[in-house]
């Protein structure tokens, strides 16, 4: 995905004279992660811990998070005075400070009800025409989209189990292989969504 990514970013960037921006564009890219969000601390440093992964793989990058769960962003707003973008006022205020070569890369683990939400949001913002236009603006999949998805993700986590990572800066901590003393537990809350729609995605 992070390969797919930069091969989009690095394209697109030349614009027409008669499509000339009515402020400074900024030709360096924009990428704004969405994920559904948590008002948990611990679970709120994974989410920096990506984003820095991203930073990492694309200095020249302007990274953002936006959280799709309205309630999520609300409870966060009133215990610590924090406000959080959701996909829309992330991509809002991204044109407003000039980046029109955007990738919205969806964090979800699958193309449920919000990944669809999100992908709305996308190709409505996609047919704006005039001064408040992206010139580039593409959608990137969740983590599993297709039956390879799966398979290649069954793979990865079993390399994963051998040891628990923590906080922020993703310290690792050996795990016992004595499944007497640990035990690994995979839950996802599933979707009402019916997954049958196709989107063109990066």
């Amino acid at each position: 995905m992070l390969v797919e990514l930069a091969e989009i970013l690095g394209i697109g960037l030349v614009f027409s004279s008669n499509e000339a921006m009515c402020w400074t564009a900024r030709d360096n890219p924009a990428i704004l992660l969405v994920v559904f969000g948590t008002s948990y601390q611990e679970a709120q440093a994974t989410y920096e811990y990506i984003k820095k992964i991203y930073q990492k793989k694309f200095p020249s990058a302007k990274v953002k998070i936006a959280f799709t769960s309205a309630s999520i962003r609300r409870t966060i707003m009133k215990r610590s005075n924090t406000s959080i973008d959701n996909p829309l006022t992330g991509l809002a205020h991204l044109n407003d400070e000039g980046y029109v070569n955007v990738v919205v890369q969806s964090l979800h683990m699958i193309p449920g009800e919000e990944f669809h939400d999100l992908a709305n949001v996308v190709d409505s913002i996609k047919g704006i025409r005039g001064k408040f236009e992206f010139k580039n603006l593409v959608l990137g999949a969740p983590l599993l989209m297709t039956m390879e998805d799966y398979r290649d993700v069954s793979r990865i986590l079993s390399k994963q189990f051998d040891e628990n990572k923590t906080g922020a800066e993703r310290t690792p901590h050996p795990s016992p292989k004595n499944f007497g003393k640990m035990a690994i537990i995979l839950m996802g809350h599933g979707t009402k969504h019916s997954l049958t729609r196709r989107w063109r995605i990066c």
